[in-house]
């Protein structure tokens, strides 16, 4: 008789493991990240790239997190240019561009990829996208950075998105320029709206 208890209870227990898991997935779906009128480039950036953001100083934490990413967003700005202040006016100034690409090549499919480009080697290049839709809620995201290059590239497939709707591919860049150039840091962006397949 023992045994036969221990056995409905191992089965009780067999059968309300899978029940917690869907519980646990589908309260990681309803907590997905969501872009709103308040969210800052400094929210985002934690959520895409925590170990990137907080490698950065105070003073440049403080900065993103005074971004209004939706301003920022909207602004597409995809060209950044630092000098010299004791530059030579035929001395070239610092430049950067942002170029990105992005299609719906099947159905719920979305691929994005941009890259950042820069006229000289930089301290650190960063680049980011995330793809969101028409609720703010990020559906996907890919961050990279290099560090003393000229280039830095992202490239992502995000899968599962519902056929006919539009999304938000949003691209931004940070880039230190190199030493004694003014100013010494920019942020880029560009943002595009693609309807999926």
């Amino acid at each position: 008789m023992k045994k036969i208890i221990a056995v409905i209870l191992l089965l009780g227990l067999v059968m309300i493991n899978p029940l917690k898991c869907n519980a646990l997935s589908s309260e990681q779906v309803s907590e997905a990240f969501r872009i709103t009128d308040q969210t800052t480039l400094g929210d985002v950036m934690r959520y895409v790239d925590f170990e990137n953001f907080s490698s950065y100083s105070t003073e440049e934490q403080n900065y993103f997190d005074s971004l209004n990413f939706k301003e920022l967003e909207n602004s597409t700005e995809g060209f950044f240019s630092a000098s010299s202040s004791s530059a030579r006016a035929w001395t070239p100034t610092f430049a950067a561009g942002l170029s990105t690409d992005q299609s719906s090549p099947s159905k719920g499919t979305l691929s994005y990829s941009g890259t950042l480009e820069a006229t000289e080697a930089c301290p650190s290049l960063y680049l980011s996208a995330i793809v969101y839709d028409s609720d703010g809620y990020v559906r996907s995201e890919m961050a990279n950075t290099r560090y003393n290059k000229t280039k830095v590239s992202v490239a992502n497939v995000a899968n599962n998105l519902i056929s006919k709707a539009k999304y938000h591919v949003v691209y931004y860049g940070i880039i230190k320029a190199p030493a004694g150039l003014t100013p010494t840091s920019g942020v880029v962006t560009s943002t595009k709206y693609v309807t999926v397949k």
